[in-house]
């Protein structure tokens, strides 16, 4: 099936709307304390990197279910979904 430019930009959109939805939720509550993952002296970047990673992946996987019959999107939100988690991990140390 070929991808055509209103899928895409329906794509983009979606994930872009959870991207600035995790950008505005991180000025208003602080999940990253919930997790113990803020630190005093980081002005609150954790909590703005935690929240809108968070919210970033929430939206790939929404939208690879959504689109899961366009390969090429899922495969470019599974990629970006373990990108986030390595991002992730190296910023919180995780593992």
């Amino acid at each position: 099936m070929q991808t055509g430019f209103k899928t895409v930009s329906r794509y983009v959109l979606i994930n872009a709307g959870f991207v600035l939805a995790g950008f505005l939720l991180s000025f208003v509550i602080n999940f990253a304390s919930w997790f113990g993952l803020d630190d005093t002296h980081d002005l609150g970047l954790g909590n703005l990197f935690f929240t809108t990673s968070v919210f970033t992946v929430i939206g790939l996987g929404y939208t690879g279910y959504v689109f899961f019959r366009h390969k090429v999107l899922l495969v470019i939100s599974i990629l970006a979904i373990v990108a986030v988690l390595f991002f992730l991990n190296s910023l919180f140390n995780f593992i």
